[in-house]
């Protein structure tokens, strides 16, 4: 039995043309209420750079924003990790951690993996910044990423003197705020 394939779905009418743009446009990010286009004045002349343009096209769709979710969850899978393998070494080696061969530090690919995460939200906040210029940290959910970035690093450069633990526990709570709102993100791509 031969069945006829239509090379258009029955709800696009044949004369009908849909442009990867158009599309594009109706996609928005809910992390920005504002325009569309802010790079557009109320006439349609341009008011930022190419390269701005094109950065904004990428950083504030909901494409960028469900795979940056997507990212975090797997950080939150990466800090669970760190925690059971911490967990270990508690109470046999609750005195000298450091000897533990299980802490989740001694594992060289789970601080590899950290550090290329911590990498990921970093480039995330530059390109974030230069796309919103003076407006970044008016946004909360840009002061909450640059808050965690800035505590991720603080954690990389002083954790031979410091206590991590607060640091490790602050980037759970703040990725556990941002997972909290990701079913927004995700429901909405």
């Amino acid at each position: 039995m031969r069945m006829d394939v239509s090379p258009r779905p029955p709800s696009i009418p044949s004369g009908v043309s849909i442009r990867l743009e158009d599309l594009l446009d109706q996609v928005h990010s809910l992390r920005y209420a504002s325009s569309p286009k802010p790079w557009l004045d109320t006439e349609g002349n341009f008011l930022w750079s190419r390269g701005r343009i094109n950065a904004a096209r990428v950083v504030l769709s909901q494409a960028f924003e469900t795979c940056m979710g997507l990212i975090i969850l797997a950080n939150m899978g990466l800090l669970a990790f760190e925690a059971n393998q911490d967990a270990k070494c508690y109470p046999s080696y609750a005195e000298t951690f450091q000897d533990c061969p299980y802490r989740s530090d001694a594992i060289d690919w789970s601080e590899d993996l950290s550090t290329a995460l911590l990498l990921i939200y970093s480039l995330e906040c530059l390109a974030r910044a230069f796309v919103e210029r003076q407006s970044y940290l008016c946004n909360p959910w840009n002061s909450l990423d640059f808050a965690t970035v800035l505590v991720g690093w603080s954690g990389k450069v002083f954790t031979t003197t410091l206590n991590i633990t607060f640091l490790r526990s602050f980037r759970l709570m703040t990725r556990s705020c941002l997972v909290g709102n990701l079913e927004v993100f995700v429901a909405r791509s």
